[in-house]
């Protein structure tokens, strides 16, 4: 009865954190979930959300159960810790398939848990699957620091032209040139600082040469299908066009993709839409199943 109530409590302790980061969760994970989101659903009307949560929690249970080798921990975790961590993954998991034990006997008793966490991972996975407009991203971070330096620059300015008048009432007519000089430059300063609010800031990532490759090669091979699918769309625009251009001129440029090294064959794109397919319908047989237990 202790290990139960520990484990849920330590489960609890992981997966907190995890639906309490949905304003930190990193854009380009963001954008992934936003675009898995939207194909499942069209797709799949009844189940939009259980893949996106499956996904997102397949990245992170490795890292749960083989923390040493993410860097988490430098040493590897004693069995015993292990088998602890192998529970809270196996529960987290089960959470993120809204699904509650049935085959494994001894699991069922973390059902009632299991319940009472789905309402959660739900309002997680919706809040990480919005639509996100890439173009109009700056990090509240850096939005703060702008204005703040616009602010401070401001007020620098203001008392620049402060003690420029105070100095015209003085001075003789060369310091009154001066000071119309000092003026123009701050009014340049002012255009610059406004210029630098304007412009967004766009997020770092870094892929492999496998997922170069990959990316290539469903660019290649699918390249009609994309340009049938943008000019087909009711919103068709110019600057659509102009894009798919853009991308067929690069795929001209570089020519068909090279054979894929072996490491690489598992990111094929052979590996989405049926077997995807065939995965989720196993998937909804399970639900049923379930439900009717």
């Amino acid at each position: 009865m202790n290990n139960r109530k520990n484990l849920c409590l330590l489960t609890q302790d992981v997966f907190q954190p995890i639906i309490d980061s949905s304003l930190q969760f990193p854009l380009q994970l963001r954008i992934l979930c936003s675009c898995l989101y939207q194909v499942v659903q069209q797709r799949f009307l009844e189940y939009p959300l259980q893949p996106v949560s499956t996904v997102i929690f397949r990245f992170l249970n490795p890292a749960l159960v083989l923390p040493h080798e993410y860097g988490i921990v430098d040493a590897q975790p004693l069995p015993r810790i292990k088998r602890g961590l192998t529970l809270v993954s196996k529960i987290l998991q089960s959470i993120a398939n809204n699904l509650i034990f049935t085959t494994e006997f001894h699991m069922r008793c973390f059902n009632d848990y299991l319940r009472s966490t789905f309402d959660s991972v739900t309002n997680f996975i919706l809040s990480i699957s919005e639509p996100i407009n890439i173009n109009t991203i700056i990090s509240s971070d850096e939005q703060q620091q702008l204005i703040e330096n616009n602010n401070n620059n401001n007020n620098n300015n203001n008392n620049n032209n402060n003690n420029n008048n105070n100095n015209n009432n003085n001075n003789n007519n060369n310091n009154n040139n001066n000071n119309n000089n000092n003026n123009n430059n701050n009014n340049n300063n002012n255009n610059n600082n406004d210029s630098t609010i304007v412009s967004p800031t766009y997020p770092m990532s870094y892929i492999s040469d496998a997922n170069v490759l990959a990316l290539h090669r469903l660019l290649w091979l699918n390249q009609e299908k994309i340009g049938y699918y943008l000019s087909s769309g009711r919103d068709h625009k110019a600057i659509r066009r102009r894009s798919f251009d853009k991308m067929a001129t690069l795929l001209a440029y570089l020519g068909p993709p090279g054979h894929r090294p072996l490491d690489s064959q598992w990111i094929s794109y052979n590996m989405t839409a049926t077997k995807f397919e065939n995965l989720w319908r196993k998937h909804n047989c399970m639900k049923e199943k379930n439900l009717n237990h």
